[in-house]
């Protein structure tokens, strides 16, 4: 855990965050992560953040690059988002350790048994093969990249900005040991500079760890995206979007099933089954389904949430 600079501070949060829920840091949306089906090693999507006034605004974001001209690292995927959040509550359950350093870099920083990964991604049972492959997906969070076109908005143009890249993780160190003919391997991890900053300045949405276990890809994203909007609406107020329109938010990789109103409901059932009913963290019961809208050639997905039973 290195940021060219002597570190200026260490320590633990004042008032750490809740070993019940994930603060889950507002900059990543669904935009940060694609599908296992998705075979493109980066792209270029739309994401939505704060710009120097503070108001949130869309900029182009690079998935799969550290810059325009890098080569193609590959795109974040479901599955690694989820063992992001899982690390997110190992760092909570450890104090919310940071470092600040003499050049202004901040630092969160957790050690992550890789059996504590898995027990919290809702595996049941694991082998070598299976940690080996967690491991794989784990180091795929300091690999793999985003650069933010910052001189697409003309207000960080006029500032001079015209880019930036980045990680999710720094540092990532392993230690593998055997303790009782059983393989304990740990990951020291950093946080990079900008998650840490979201996680230290309190930029978070509290999410319920029920999300780590979400098993439908899209039921994930959707979640993502879903969930925030809902809560800024309050209780009863529906959100309603069609299913093209919503594959298009959601930057979903093209595939067949686009194509055809009957396969896109099927598609989004699967994933809105395993989604309703779900809770935020303050135990609202979001109620997802499926409506057919004003125009015949295509269904609404329709979202709210429940009051407290």
């Amino acid at each position: 855990m290195s940021k060219g600079a002597p570190v200026r501070e260490s320590g633990t949060m004042s008032y750490p965050y809740s070993a019940k829920t994930i603060p889950w840091t507002t900059f990543i949306g669904p935009e940060f992560f694609t599908l296992s089906t998705n075979k493109a090693k980066s792209d270029r999507v739309m994401g939505k953040f704060r710009a120097l006034g503070g108001q949130v605004t869309e900029v182009p974001l690079i998935r799969g690059r550290l810059f325009p001209k890098d080569e193609e690292r590959g795109i974040l995927t479901v599955e690694e988002g989820r063992i992001l959040g899982a690390m997110e509550c190992l760092w909570v359950d450890q104090g919310c350790q940071y470092s600040r350093f003499g050049n202004g870099a901040v630092s969160c920083y957790c050690h992550v048994p890789v059996r504590s990964l898995a027990r919290l991604l809702g595996w049941e049972s694991f082998g070598g093969r299976d940690l080996a492959y967690l491991k794989r997906k784990a180091i795929n969070l300091k690999m793999k990249a985003y650069y933010l076109e910052l001189d697409a908005v003309e207000e960080l143009k006029r500032a001079g900005l015209k880019g930036y890249g980045f990680t999710l993780i720094d540092g990532f160190e392993l230690i593998d040991k055997t303790r009782h003919r059983l393989e304990q391997t740990t990951f020291r991890v950093s946080f990079s500079d900008p998650f840490s900053r979201q996680l230290l300045a309190r930029r978070v949405v509290s999410r319920p760890k029920e999300i780590l276990k979400i098993r439908s890809e899209l039921a994930f994203v959707l979640r993502l995206y879903l969930e925030p909007i809902l809560i800024g609406r309050g209780i009863g107020r529906d959100h309603s979007i069609e299913l093209l329109n919503l594959i298009r938010v959601l930057n979903l990789p093209n595939a067949g099933w686009h194509r055809f109103k009957s396969r896109r409901k099927a598609v989004f059932a699967k994933a809105i089954q395993e989604l309703h009913g779900m809770k935020t963290s303050d135990g609202r019961a979001m109620d997802v389904e499926l409506r057919q809208g004003l125009n015949r050639e295509d269904l609404l997905l329709v979202g709210r949430l429940l009051p407290h039973e």
